[in-house]
């Protein structure tokens, strides 16, 4: 049997400056409820921006990544701009 291995996790995020608390906090839900993980996250954009550049910091499996990619897709369809780093 192969060892878990957790590493760690990097999501970025283009959203609408508006909408941002909220989608961080709807993704921070998910991964702490399906992955038992907390998310930190960091603003890489000014105050002046329309749209937000976040990152998203945390720990999991690659099979658990790629299912969180999976549900954000899913839930948020084409809302938000990913790209895993």
């Amino acid at each position: 049997m192969e060892p878990t291995v957790i590493k760690e996790k990097q999501l970025g995020l283009t959203l609408k400056r508006q909408y941002a608390k909220p989608y961080v906090q709807k993704i921070k839900g998910v991964i702490w409820n399906q992955f038992e993980s907390v998310c930190e996250f960091e603003d890489n954009s000014f105050g002046t921006d329309e749209e937000v550049r976040i990152t998203l910091f945390f720990l999991c499996t690659e099979k658990q990544y790629d299912h969180l990619l999976e549900i954000l897709r899913t839930r948020f369809q084409n809302s938000i701009d990913m790209e895993a780093v």
